[in-house]
């Protein structure tokens, strides 16, 4: 699979850092084609409803931002995780 897609941590994008970006190679003779940037926040497992909420809605924001020109038509993922049991998640394509 090393082939055909590249995973890049902590990336530098010209909006900000990217926790996770992962691509397919051009060219690769592959299913499907992958243009993902994760963005992913952790809250202790003792916050309450409100401190996730809260986490959510600045992960969310740091996500999309990342979809503007070269990047404007990948898929932005956006993930808040509580404990290790618990999480929300928002995808923006």
């Amino acid at each position: 699979m090393k082939n055909f897609y590249e995973v890049l941590p902590e990336y530098n994008l010209p909006t900000g850092t990217a926790d996770i970006i992962l691509h397919s190679f051009p060219g690769a003779k592959i299913r499907h084609e992958l243009h993902d940037i994760f963005e992913i926040k952790q809250v202790p497992k003792s916050a309450n409803e409100s401190e996730l909420k809260a986490q959510f809605e600045l992960v969310k924001k740091q996500a999309k931002r990342h979809l503007i020109g070269d990047y404007k038509n990948w898929r932005a993922v956006a993930v808040c995780f509580r404990g290790n049991k618990d999480f929300k998640i928002k995808i923006y394509n």
